[in-house]
């Protein structure tokens, strides 16, 4: 899998979560973590990779919890 695919499934799976600010959160971190990492070559670049995807099954495992147990009620930032 390369960085952009990733890139995508991150963000894509972050909006999957019921709460705006958990969204907000997963959405900022990710930005963040591939800002960091651009320059990375070698083993580097595949050791942040990795993380990558061990944080994606992560964040996946972590929208079914949140799904599971989320309230009706929405922030005011949803309504």
């Amino acid at each position: 899998m390369e960085a952009r695919q990733l890139y995508r499934l991150l963000m894509k799976q972050a909006k999957n979560f019921p709460d705006y600010n958990i969204r907000g959160y997963i959405k900022r971190s990710t930005q963040d973590r591939f800002k960091e990492s651009k320059g990375l070559t070698g083993e580097q670049a595949t050791a942040a990779l990795q993380k990558g995807l061990k944080d994606l099954e992560m964040v996946k495992r972590q929208s079914l919890i949140y799904g599971m147990y989320s309230g009706s009620l929405k922030s005011v930032m949803e309504a």
